[in-house]
């Protein structure tokens, strides 16, 4: 991926919203563990409900300095097993990533110097009340929607300073550029 003229190449499909860039294609700077991992199979689903304050995704996968702060919780360095709140915003160090899975099934995994908050997440297995909104902050993510996003795609949207984005399909990536 290179940058030319404010607005990211790379080859695939690519859409450019103001300085955000989202592709149907893989990245080739991606690490190939996180790779790897987030390509994998979803589970088979199982009926799951988040409540306000409390865990609606986990820590799968950490390598390098991986940190998490808000959400009620304090400051954390954070690794695999560890549960994540509504509110908290996830950092990936230089040389690191995460990869993160919600209650849905969904999978998150995050670039090297990135950021991400948990804005909203509401899984209760019923299509009325589900959604999940993240916030990307600055670097970037790779996708893969779950059951939310299998039932309602609507209800599954990625956020930057400068748009908001609707996901329509199954997997995606997404660069703060």
């Amino acid at each position: 991926v290179r940058q030319v003229s404010g607005s990211c190449v790379a080859a695939g499909f690519i859409l450019c919203l103001e300085g955000l860039c989202m592709t149907s294609k893989l990245h080739r700077c991606f690490h190939p563990a996180a790779l790897l991992c987030s390509l994998l199979v979803l589970p088979a689903a199982t009926v799951a409900q988040t409540s306000a304050g409390g865990p609606v995704a986990s820590v799968l996968f950490a390598d390098g300095v991986v940190t998490s702060n808000g959400g009620g919780q304090n400051y954390r360095v954070i690794g695999k097993g560890s549960k994540l709140t509504e509110g908290e915003t996830i950092t990936t160090s230089e040389r690191s990533f995460a990869i993160i899975e919600f209650a849905d099934k969904s999978r998150t995994t995050l670039r090297p110097d990135t950021a991400m908050n948990i804005e909203q997440f509401r899984y209760a297995n019923t299509v009325d009340s589900d959604g999940m909104l993240l916030r990307l902050l600055r670097g970037g993510v790779r996708a893969v929607t779950g059951l939310i996003g299998k039932s309602r795609p609507d209800s599954v949207k990625f956020g930057t300073s400068n748009a908001t984005i609707g996901i329509r399909g199954t997997q995606f990536d997404a660069r703060i550029c």
